[in-house]
């Protein structure tokens, strides 16, 4: 997810149907300058080269019920969409893309893959400054709170209501553990703090709020193609 407004103007992009690394290219309406999706930088046609880069937003993977247990005045787009696709869950029998979610490889032949994970292993893909850390959703799922650091940055990964719904925050000098409420960590001093999308927000003790940091989550391809120097978290 991305800020679409650069330096006051307000872009509007539509899928181009052409592909990079098996990546989709999008396109803006107003120049047509073809743009990674998943880098949010223009890469051929007016402006390319011209040092734009669209702005990532937090964004999290989780299911409806959760949500919307959490946010029940969310507004939902329609699967109506006017166009004969079936957009149930892909691992579903007969929903758009299904032979690609149960595949283990990409769509189309990339360069330069990475044998550390298997190419379609799900990532949350993280940088802070120059260092850039993929870290496995099964890791995320096993340990639900990660304490890290990253180029001096002590960094926080949770997964919470899911796995897949991966959040980082910033974690100051703080240690996070699993509270006993759903929604809930604990730092090392016992106090709470509750797990908002906007940031960690403290409950009890003194006031404050860490800032939530933007991530990806996507297969280990998809990362590493656009991030080859990356390292990942639980391996040397």
């Amino acid at each position: 997810m991305y800020d679409a407004t650069i330096d006051g103007a307000t872009f509007l992009f539509g899928t181009s149907g052409f592909l990079y690394q098996s990546n989709k290219l999008m396109y803006d309406r107003t120049t047509r300058t073809l743009w990674h999706a998943f880098t949010g930088e223009p890469v051929v046609g007016r402006l390319a080269l011209s040092g734009l880069r669209l702005r990532l937003l937090p964004a999290s993977i989780t299911t409806w019920g959760a949500w919307l247990a959490e946010h029940p005045e969310t507004t939902v787009v329609s699967l109506e969409t006017g166009y004969v696709r079936d957009y149930r869950d892909p691992r579903d029998p007969g929903a758009a893309y299904f032979d690609y979610a149960a595949s283990s490889g990409p769509l189309f032949a990339i360069r330069g893959e990475d044998p550390r994970l298997p190419p379609k292993e799900l990532v949350f893909g993280l940088q802070e400054g120059s260092i850039e850390r993929a870290f496995p959703l099964r890791l995320v799922e096993r340990f639900t709170v990660i304490n890290d650091s990253m180029n001096g940055e002590n960094v926080l990964i949770v997964g919470f209501p899911t796995p897949a719904s991966v959040r980082a925050y910033r974690r100051s000098n703080h240690e996070f553990r699993v509270g006993a409420v759903s929604g809930q960590l604990v730092d090392e001093a016992g106090h709470v703090w509750r797990i908002d999308e906007t940031g960690l927000t403290a409950i009890s003790g003194e006031s404050r709020i860490l800032e939530r940091l933007a991530g990806q989550t996507s297969y280990w391809f998809a990362w590493y193609a656009f991030h080859p120097s990356s390292g990942i978290y639980g391996s040397p």
